[in-house]
């Protein structure tokens, strides 16, 4: 990326001056910088070379509908001067947000609380325009694959074969990742969500069931079961569509599927021990739902 041509470009289309760009992120071939101005700091995210205009729209469009609706929970474009909300460079697509003074919320069951409302907030959107690609079943392929070179492929490939089929569930928009991770705490204690490239209608309980495992049991195996409760319980609470009993009990399945997939990128012989306890503390991890 030749940051002296982003410079130029950005100080033409944005009218910002005495722009410096320092790299935050750079995965693969998508980058993502903050933007150092004399009109203040700002983010700019580039997408990769492969990325169509209605993939990059797709990516940008909670950032557009959700403060039209009142869903401001989400960082703030900032338009060109012609008041476009991206632009193309370089065989690539941009845009530019507000940059988010804050830090990432505290893991305590105040910040947990908030988090699990916000979940329910972004359930009860209407007339969402995307669907997602993400379909837990579509994975099977995938898991076969790299199983094989797994010591304990066989009982993986088992233990993925025994998933809920979880496709007459409740859809909503749905964010695929809530976390810490993914979250600001602003200066006046109010949370929002980032990194919405993967947001679209799906499978409401891939976002209530990401956390069970991969936020509220740590690498100690510890329960942090008051955060657990604070967050399903806001979340219980918050969401419009109830939550029935089925798909509670599908809630730690939920969590599983991303332990699994999401196994190939950690130490795969730890991160098994790790699902081989969940498994046998399982109505023990449940419990924080009822």
């Amino acid at each position: 990326m030749n940051t002296e041509t982003l410079k130029d470009f950005i100080e033409t289309h944005w009218g910002f001056e005495e722009v410096v760009l320092e790299l935050l992120q750079n995965k693969g071939d998508r980058f993502v910088y903050k933007i150092i101005s004399k009109e203040g700091n700002f983010v700019i995210k580039i997408s990769d070379t492969e990325k169509t205009v209605e993939q990059f729209k797709k990516d940008l469009y909670m950032l557009e509908y959700g403060p039209r609706i009142g869903f401001d929970y989400v960082p703030k474009i900032i338009e060109t001067k012609d008041g476009s909300s991206y632009l193309h460079f370089q065989n690539r697509f941009l845009f530019i947000m507000a940059f988010l003074s804050g830090e990432s919320p505290e893991n305590n069951p105040l910040d947990w609380h908030k988090i699990g409302a916000l979940t329910a907030r972004l359930h009860n959107i209407k007339n969402y325009k995307y669907t997602i690609d993400f379909n837990p079943l579509d994975k099977k392929g995938g898991v076969d694959e790299f199983s094989q070179a797994l010591s304990f492929g066989k009982e993986y490939r088992e233990l993925f074969a025994t998933l809920p089929d979880f496709s007459n569930l409740p859809k909503t928009p749905i964010h695929t990742d809530i976390g810490l991770h993914n979250s600001i705490k602003k200066e006046n204690g109010e949370i929002i969500f980032i990194d919405w490239d993967d947001a679209g209608i799906g499978l409401r309980i891939l976002d209530i069931g990401f956390p069970l495992l991969s936020q509220f049991v740590d690498e100690n195996n510890i329960i942090h079961t008051q955060n657990a409760k604070a967050f399903y319980s806001s979340y219980f609470e918050n969401v419009h569509i109830p939550v029935s009993e089925n798909e509670k009990r599908m809630i730690f399945d939920a969590s599983l599927f991303f332990a699994l997939i999401y196994l190939r990128y950690s130490d795969v012989d730890k991160t098994w021990q790790r699902i081989q306890w969940a498994l046998s503390h399982r109505e023990e991890i449940e419990s924080v739902l009822f």
